[in-house]
């Protein structure tokens, strides 16, 4: 059985977005659990803990820039990006499957842009995670997951813009 899980990534701008450091803009990233199971029935997936990218700036976007939250929550980021607050890797629960079985977890790589639509500024955003979740006894499993988030490294200026995009996890067992 395959289920589809369909989200909206957010990444939105903090209200103090005038606060400028080395002429470019801060930005709030979060990843909104906005998931919603494919057919009816008694499997749910619950977001314990949102991913969030913390509060960020980009000061240099000449090269690629990243900031990676590891599955344990270690944030790191590139000399690049200037991280104004803590982000936090994302946690799942899902319950309702069959006990003791293995679940096969895909999410794919998203492209965040203004529009939404993957087109001008844009942030990519790359997951990591286990492809393969054993549930308990009662069927329930829990899932961590941390992500990449990368600038263009093509010289353009982020401002206080929200960027938003489509994310698929695909869950099969």
């Amino acid at each position: 059985m395959r289920w589809l899980f369909k989200g909206l990534l957010r990444l939105v701008p903090t209200q103090a977005t005038s606060l400028k450091w080395r002429g470019l803009g801060l930005a709030t990233f979060v990843i909104l659990g906005l998931f919603a199971a494919g057919p009816a029935s008694s499997q749910n997936i619950t977001q314990l803990q949102a991913l969030t990218f913390g509060d960020i700036v980009v000061i240099d976007n000449t090269a690629k820039q990243r900031v990676t939250v590891d599955m344990d929550g270690t944030v790191t980021s590139d000399a690049g990006i200037y991280r104004r607050t803590q982000g936090s890797s994302g946690l799942f629960w899902l319950t309702g499957f069959p006990p003791s079985i293995s679940i096969v977890v895909e999410i794919d790589p998203v492209v965040l842009s203004v529009a939404g639509d993957g087109q001008g500024k844009i942030f990519t955003v790359g997951f990591s995670y286990f492809p393969l979740v054993t549930t308990d006894i009662n069927g329930e499993a829990l899932f961590d997951f941390g992500a990449i988030l990368m600038t263009s490294g093509d010289g353009t200026v982020y401002g206080g813009d929200s960027y938003t995009g489509g994310a698929t996890i695909s869950i099969s067992w």
